[in-house]
């Protein structure tokens, strides 16, 4: 899947809803997930 801006906000979303739901480790994932698919971006 490519990554879009709406991907990105969903990812947000879910690391917000899951800290609200205090799972801290479920939404540091998710967010690193975030991360390396940015990190793979062209320059």
């Amino acid at each position: 899947m490519p990554l879009t801006i709406p991907h990105l906000a969903e990812g947000a979303d879910d690391a917000w809803r899951l800290i609200g739901d205090g799972a801290l480790a479920a939404a540091c994932e998710g967010l690193r997930k975030v991360e390396r698919e940015l990190k793979v971006l062209p320059q």
